[in-house]
């Protein structure tokens, strides 16, 4: 037994054991694509996590 064998079968394990499935989120209304749009175009000065939350508050709940 070679040490190579034993990581290519440590390697294969862990692959094997803590592989997650490609998860795409679910679909934003239109109307949210475009309020987030706008919110973006007027206020520059502000990040992705200030209008996440300014969208939280109106009740749409989108990731970052």
């Amino acid at each position: 037994m070679t040490p190579g064998a034993v990581l290519r079968w440590q390697r294969h394990l862990v692959a094997k054991k803590w592989t997650c499935p490609n998860r795409t989120g679910a679909p934003v209304d239109d109307s949210a694509v475009a309020l987030i749009e706008r919110m973006a175009r007027e206020n520059t000065s502000c990040g992705y996590r200030r209008i996440q939350g300014e969208l939280l508050k109106l009740g749409y709940r989108v990731a970052a």
